[in-house]
């Protein structure tokens, strides 16, 4: 944990683990490739710059972000989820510091007890892959496919509904739905 997480409420719903506190930029540390940090919604609204400041210079394989969901705005929501997604790290959501603690506490037993940290065979074209098969209307063939044609996201992110409809296996009716689900905002 860092030093200035010291006597933050989130820690006393941290029983399953050791606290160890150093000076190290970031909020909690489980594994040597990972860290936590934590943010407020309310924080953030107050202070915009945040999220980008505590997260430049972090040498770390993963990044988990857990927010602290303390306002209704949801368009802070959405941009601390863009902040995430255009820099590679896992977003989860609390709704209270318990469960933010409990979530701390999961993922540092959890990359300690199980392995699971241990996990980096995941390249690039096995993350595409995972990704397009969630889309209900393409199977394994039309995934390979899409693979084939479309090397890069950004060539996915600008196509348009013609340009999926010429792909072989893809009609004018999965087209749309693809081009709806990548080209529409996240509401």
């Amino acid at each position: 944990m860092n030093n200035a997480l010291r006597g933050h409420i989130v820690l006393q719903y941290v029983n399953q683990t050791e606290l160890q506190f150093s000076d190290i930029q970031g909020g909690s540390f489980p594994d040597r490739k990972t860290c936590i940090f934590y943010l407020s919604l309310r924080n953030l609204v107050a202070n915009p710059q945040y999220l980008s400041s505590c997260t430049f210079n972090i040498e770390f394989e993963r990044l988990i972000l857990i927010c602290y969901v303390d306002t209704p705005d949801v368009n802070s929501i959405e941009a601390v989820n863009k902040f995430c997604c255009l820099n590679a790290i896992s977003l989860i959501l609390a709704w209270d510091n318990a469960e933010l603690g409990r979530y701390v506490e999961t993922i540092t037993v959890l990359l300690k007890e199980t392995g699971i940290g241990e996990c980096n065979n995941l390249d690039f074209l096995t993350i595409t892959f995972s990704t397009l098969s969630e889309i209900t209307c393409l199977n394994k063939l039309d995934v390979s496919t899409f693979i084939n044609i479309f090397p890069d996201l950004l060539i996915v992110l600008n196509t348009s509904v013609l340009g999926f409809a010429s792909v072989p296996g893809i009609g004018m009716r999965k087209a749309q739905h693809i081009t709806s689900l990548v080209q529409n905002a996240f509401h």
